[in-house]
């Protein structure tokens, strides 16, 4: 309640964006009773087992915006250990597996936040320090390109190349995949504010639909390691 009061007090000179951190409650929080909107921990957790194949993931993926309101905060990882490694670590360097994760929360609903160096596939930052290795300075070049001083962390171990003066240049890189994709997003009004239909799990590929009055979208991930099928309602 008291976040919801001042959720109202943020919006009477004009309309702000207020995220609340609840890893314990994250969809109680995103209520209008509360923030009205919060990160959407657990669900990160499934994208990520569902990118790895795991058909359990997949399932509550695929149902997870059945019950959850479209103002969740939706992400793969972020500052913090708790909540998991860089998404490219956490694939296992598998840029194929990277991509089917960022496509499922791209495509669903919700507000996207893509941690910094996700785009590219950064790698952890080579530390002991587990929430320094989430933590080390954006791959611009590859030496780095943070500053003309001394970085304040190390490096990502994979800096030479994984880096945005690179895949700048490479329209097959990371970046241009997560470009197109919030391309994609930005473009059809299905997919960036419609509602979400008919989700539906066969095997290890994924469907649901976006729908709004203008456009009508499916979406069908495979998460599997060999050619998929899906049945679409």
């Amino acid at each position: 309640p008291f976040l919801a009061r001042l959720r109202r007090e943020l919006d009477i000179d004009h309309p702000h964006v207020m995220v609340c951190e609840s890893p314990g409650d994250p969809i109680g929080f995103a209520a209008p009773t509360a923030c009205g909107a919060s990160f959407a921990f657990g669900h990160s957790d499934a994208l990520v087992n569902a990118g790895r194949g795991d058909e359990k993931a997949i399932h509550a993926v695929a149902d997870y915006f059945l019950k959850a309101p479209d103002t969740m905060a939706t992400m793969v990882s972020n500052h913090d250990h708790f909540a998991g490694k860089r998404l490219w670590d956490a694939m296992d360097g598998n840029p194929a597996r990277v991509r089917v994760t960022a496509a499922a929360y791209l495509l669903q609903p919700g507000t996207p936040y893509v941690y910094y160096g996700e785009e590219l596939g950064m790698s952890a930052a080579a530390t002991d320090d587990p929430d320094g290795q989430l933590r080390g300075p954006m791959s611009w070049t590859p030496s780095g390109g943070f500053s003309n001083g001394t970085p304040y962390r190390p490096a990502s171990t994979n800096l030479a190349s994984h880096n945005a003066e690179a895949e700048a240049r490479d329209p097959d890189s990371m970046l241009a995949f997560y470009s197109a994709l919030l391309r994609l997003r930005n473009t059809h009004s299905s997919i960036a504010t419609g509602r979400y239909v008919a989700p539906r799990v066969d095997g290890r590929t994924m469907s649901f639909q976006r729908v709004d009055a203008r456009e009508h979208t499916v979406v069908v991930i495979n998460d599997g390691d060999a050619a998929g099928s899906a049945v679409l309602a």
